[in-house]
């Protein structure tokens, strides 16, 4: 697969993730997309990451997702009535996303 259909599958794949995370309505809606997020995370990390301080190729946005999908729990488990609490990180992810910044292979 050529890094520009890798990087498109990615973009694909990291907006879905963050459209089912700004959907979440409990915090266990987000434990539920563990498997999905972790499958994107290693995805991304293994074809764009660099390595970091265990020798494990890292990526930046990875770190992004995961404090968004943190955030996202945490404030629906503090606001459980206000679905789109907690919606900022998520959109900053996807911002990130679409720069395409994140395929510079840089652990910052």
């Amino acid at each position: 697969m050529t890094d520009s259909k890798i990087v498109e599958d990615i973009i694909i794949s990291g907006h879905k993730i963050a459209d089912k995370i700004k959907n979440a309505s409990s915090v266990s809606d987000i434990e539920n997309l563990s498997e999905e997020i972790q499958s994107f995370c290693d995805n991304l990390d293994e074809n764009f990451g660099a390595p970091g301080d265990i020798g494990e190729k890292e990526n930046k946005l990875s770190a992004i997702l995961y404090m968004a999908a943190e955030e996202k729990a945490r404030q629906l488990e503090y606001y459980p009535d206000q679905n789109d609490a907690g919606n900022e990180d998520i959109i900053e992810f996807e911002e990130i996303l679409d720069s395409k910044n994140w395929t510079k292979n840089s652990a910052e």
